[in-house]
């Protein structure tokens, strides 16, 4: 892929679509599958659908994401149990405070307004938490 992106091939065990968020499985090595809960920390974006159990995975650079909930210009990203782009934020309970919360990177462009838009974000996984 151009542009000096990172693309790397993964192992999946279930059938994962283009354009969504996953991170590491913790069951199976060299294998990714959409993030399980708030707090597991994605690392890339599918590039394509897997095809024959291997998903080729976009780690940097501005990817493709697939989202299903409005999210502002510059907003943070996080991803739903599918994969799809959601707006990042912090629960307000108390395992959302003590655990934290992962994202995937930033929104680049405008807003994103309808589910099932394919917007750009730019890929840079981080982790938060509350801090009260």
């Amino acid at each position: 892929m151009s542009n000096g992106h990172v693309v790397e091939s993964f192992k999946t065990l279930s059938t994962l679509l283009a354009y969504r968020i996953v991170g590491p499985s913790t069951s199976t090595a060299n294998t990714v599958t959409y993030p399980s809960s708030a707090g597991a920390l994605p690392f890339g974006v599918t590039v394509d659908q897997a095809f024959n159990s291997q998903v080729a995975v976009q780690m940097n650079g501005l990817a493709k994401v697939y989202f299903n909930d409005t999210v502002s210009a510059g907003g943070l990203v996080a991803a739903d149990s599918s994969g799809r782009g959601i707006p990042w934020a912090i629960g307000t309970t108390a395992t959302a405070s003590t655990m934290g919360a992962a994202f995937i990177g930033r929104l680049v462009g405008p807003a994103v307004a309808l589910t099932g838009t394919i917007a750009r974000v730019a890929v840079a996984p981080a982790y938060g938490r509350r801090l009260n």
